[in-house]
């Protein structure tokens, strides 16, 4: 049931991300002809249209970065809390794989969105040669990378993978936690959300801070810095990504748990 609900979010996010990115693509690269057009004359009505295709990016930039996060959060909102909710909740499946069927599409057209506009960046600002050596200098720095780490290059590669996964599913998990707890409320449902994410977010600042003062006590902080120094910098990164990858799975695991049994035993869709 889970791969349905997974294959039914996907469908139904795809439907307006996708256009939304080729739409981004497609401007980044009338914006990158327009940069190489060379002309003998361009005259102000050449640079009046360079200007406005400039514009027209930025905003659909800065629109596909808002249509994604508030699409992914009103997936959530309307289709649990909403009332959508009365139908979801109905499935012969448990809150959790509801939340995991809106978690994994929203870590995706995250990540996916973050790479498509440092990709649009660079198809502005780099030309075909460009490319080309770019992508040469990147295979051999993953050539030089495998022949000094060996089987370390592609265990940092997973590592920082997982890395960026944890760190955006924790990122939405809050949010999550905090519509929940906040549609609990019988009124202001909104506002309540606001108060519980900020909420949320100083208790996990102020939960950071005592880590990170316990670490030290412990001396775990001195023993990465000392591996580094000492010359075991391998041991020392894979320590630290480590470290990163269980904090951020601590917080999001707190969150998602809330979340779980703020849907089974707290509901309130009135």
């Amino acid at each position: 049931m889970l791969g349905k609900l997974l294959k039914y979010e996907f469908k139904a996010t795809a439907r307006i991300l996708l256009p939304a990115y080729a739409v981004l693509l497609a401007i980044s690269l009338i914006m990158r002809w327009t940069i190489g057009l060379q002309l003998p004359s361009e005259g102000m009505l050449f640079d009046i249209t360079r200007a406005i295709i400039a514009m027209a990016y930025g905003c659909i930039l800065g629109m596909v970065c808002i249509v994604t996060v508030l699409l992914l959060v009103q997936r959530f909102y309307k289709n649990l809390l909403g009332d959508e909710g009365y139908l979801m909740h109905t499935l012969p499946v448990k809150p959790w794989q509801n939340i995991l069927a809106k978690l994994l599409p929203a870590v995706f057209w995250s990540l996916l969105s973050l790479f498509l506009a440092g990709l649009s960046s660079f198809i502005i600002v780099m030309s075909w040669h460009d490319w080309l050596g770019f992508l040469q200098n990147a295979a051999d720095m993953i050539e030089l990378s495998f022949q000094q780490l060996g089987g370390h290059a592609l265990l940092f590669g997973l590592e920082i993978l997982l890395v960026m996964l944890i760190s955006m599913a924790g990122c939405i998990l809050p949010v999550y936690a905090a519509l929940a707890a906040g549609h609990t409320a019988n009124s202001h449902r909104i506002l309540w959300s606001v108060a519980a994410y900020i909420i949320i977010s100083m208790i996990f600042s102020f939960f950071n801070m005592t880590v990170a003062s316990l670490l030290n006590q412990l001396g775990l902080q001195d023993l990465i810095y000392n591996t580094l120094v000492l010359g075991d910098s391998i041991a020392a990164t894979h320590i630290w990504l480590l470290c990163v990858d269980l904090l951020s799975l601590l917080e999001g695991a707190i969150c998602f748990g809330v979340t779980a049994y703020l849907l089974q035993h707290r509901l309130n869709l009135e």
